[in-house]
């Protein structure tokens, strides 16, 4: 799962299994034996557990994934997408805007995500990954726009 899927959310993961396995509901047991495999697979080097994301062994870097119309498995909440993706979304479209304000860039960057509509939440989470760019001196902001450092 991990490696098709990756990086995933481990809340993701659990869902997975529970609809796999055919069981309703997350019990503590469930959680349980869930924590003992993520355990085992970064002790075994199956993959590597960053804050709540399981990424593939070997994997570096994340792409941005969109959802794919139809196919409901494929839309992820805010909480369950990276913040390496949502950096990269961010980045992306700072390069191919001809200019784009904070705002736009939010909305935008929620958009490509498949956000219909922009919740506090949502903007939160993608303000945190825009703030975190800003301050390592990936993209730099003005008065009107957003923009990337000349390196990044």
């Amino acid at each position: 799962m991990v490696n098709k899927e990756g990086p995933i959310h481990i809340q993701l993961v659990v869902k997975r299994l529970v609809t796999a396995w055919g069981l309703s509901r997350t019990g503590n047991r469930i959680m349980t034996a869930v924590k003992e495999a993520v355990r085992y697979g970064e002790i075994n080097n199956r993959f590597i557990k960053r804050g709540d994301f399981l990424w593939p062994f070997k994997m570096k870097n994340t792409s941005v994934r969109v959802p794919i119309p139809g196919v409901s498995e494929s839309f992820r909440d805010i909480e369950h997408i990276p913040p390496e993706e949502i950096q990269i979304a961010i980045k992306i479209i700072i390069k191919h805007a001809l200019g784009i304000g904070k705002e736009s860039l939010i909305l935008e960057t929620a958009r490509i995500f498949g956000f219909n509509r922009t919740s506090d939440t949502i903007k939160e989470y993608i303000l945190k990954e825009y703030k975190f760019l800003k301050k390592n001196g990936i993209i730099k902001e003005n008065h009107y726009s957003v923009s990337l450092q000349a390196d990044s």
